[in-house]
């Protein structure tokens, strides 16, 4: 797979969700056969299959966040997501992605934290 280009295409974005103190931000990109994430406020990063077309209509975010926010309940009382572990070939996304989130969060004005 070739990611010298795929940091044009990365997406970053704050969903609003306070996990921290400047929210819960996330970073995706789309690779060959989905897309892959990394929520850097959680320390969660998973693969969402979706074909091109489907990226192309709904864009990398709501794609992302639709596999991460979706699943289903298992007979075993647990909870299925709709994403998997990121492939291991694909494994060097994750540390663009997580260079990408940082950047961002560095330009998000911090909260007070009052103890």
């Amino acid at each position: 797979m070739n990611t010298s280009n795929s940091s044009s295409k990365i997406a970053v974005w704050n969903t609003g969700r306070w996990y921290t103190e400047v929210g819960q931000v996330i970073a995706a990109v789309e690779v060959e056969g989905g897309v892959i994430f990394i929520d850097v406020s959680r320390m969660i990063d998973g693969f969402v299959v979706a074909t091109p077309e489907r990226i192309a209509r709904d864009g990398v975010q709501r794609v992302a966040m639709w596999g991460y926010d979706t699943g289903a309940p298992t007979a075993g009382g647990g909870y299925k997501y709709n994403y998997t572990h990121v492939p291991r070939e694909q494994r060097d996304v994750l540390s663009e992605l997580s260079r990408a989130a940082s950047a961002f969060i560095a330009q998000l004005p911090q909260r007070e934290v009052r103890s």
